[in-house]
């Protein structure tokens, strides 16, 4: 799941305050903007698991009237999609299959089980005509950043929950690029020069804030409703002034990223991920750096958005 544009959409999505706080005013908002999301994806902090909300919301807002999705994998005992250009006119929310008249009725229940489980959660989906879209081609380096950013930004959160005892609690930029490798190819390694290893670390230090400024940048916009975008978003209005004090007294109360906030998301996003403690050198990590590893070792290939012909 999260090699899929939409998992990072929803994660980032949830990293907003101001979809938060949407979502606990019920949609009570100045923004139209923000109100059109939220009218659209619901509260996603309701749900248990990302594959949840997506049964229930994703598929209406990212797939086409007519589902089509590259399923080869899942084609078996003949079964063949059928595309727009089979169908008189489209099917909004149905699947369409043809299924081979010889078939036999336990394989063909098999089949189509195996088929509309995969369909639902894993496809790759033909998003041509779908009220959110992707944003495809443009700058590349949008895609790339994006686990980067949502890395460190968890990271910072984990740090600023974190006790004085703990091994991130005193952690800046260089030591947060390090753990993630943003770039590991500025790494310090034995017989570097000093200048050299001031060089190096300056440079991780700065990745390190570029990821995090991303991380900001892609928030602002999927608040609009454009993923993965870094374009300037246009300052508007979106408290009255007695929303504005419940939010701050919201956020000083803890309400708003709990201490177990990276946890939750961790749970909500890869609920199928058993993530247990790692020690390194003996000692045991924080849990949090355990959950974000399972995390950044995760499959993406963000370059493979564009619609293929499906067999």
């Amino acid at each position: 799941m999260a090699s899929s544009m939409h998992f990072w959409w929803i994660a980032f999505l949830r990293c907003s305050k101001d979809f938060w706080w949407i979502c606990q005013q019920n949609g009570k908002c100045l923004d139209e903007r923000l109100v059109k999301v939220w009218n659209d994806f619901g509260d996603i902090f309701q749900y248990e698991s990302f594959t949840q909300w997506w049964l229930h919301k994703g598929s209406a807002l990212f797939d086409s009237p007519q589902l089509e999705m590259d399923l080869s994998q899942a084609l078996t005992h003949g079964l063949r999609l059928l595309l727009n250009t089979d169908l008189k006119q489209p099917q909004p929310g149905m699947i369409c299959l043809a299924i081979p008249i010889k078939l036999d009725s336990a394989s063909a229940s098999t089949a189509i089980i195996k088929l509309f489980e995969t369909a639902r959660v894993r496809g790759k989906h033909y998003d041509t005509d779908a009220r959110y879209q992707v944003i495809k081609g443009g700058n590349e380096k949008n895609f790339h950043s994006i686990k980067p950013a949502y890395l460190t930004y968890a990271l910072r959160i984990c740090i600023e929950h974190s006790c004085s005892s703990d091994q991130i609690n005193n952690w800046g930029n260089y030591q947060m690029s390090r753990f993630l490798e943003l770039c590991p190819q500025h790494h310090p390694q034995p017989g570097d020069s000093i200048i050299r290893t001031k060089n190096k670390q300056k440079a991780m230090r700065t990745n390190n804030s570029q990821a995090f400024s991303m991380a900001a940048k892609l928030i602002e916009n999927v608040e609009i409703g454009r993923f993965p975008s870094s374009k300037k978003v246009e300052t508007r209005e979106r408290w009255t002034t007695e929303q504005k004090q419940e939010l701050d007294a919201a956020v000083s109360a803890g309400h708003w990223q709990k201490t177990n906030w990276f946890t939750n998301e961790h749970a909500f996003m890869l609920p199928s991920h058993i993530v247990g403690e790692v020690f390194v050198e003996s000692h045991a990590q924080a849990k949090c750096l355990a959950l974000l590893t399972d995390l950044r070792d995760t499959h993406q290939s963000f370059f493979s958005t564009t619609s293929k012909t499906a067999i």
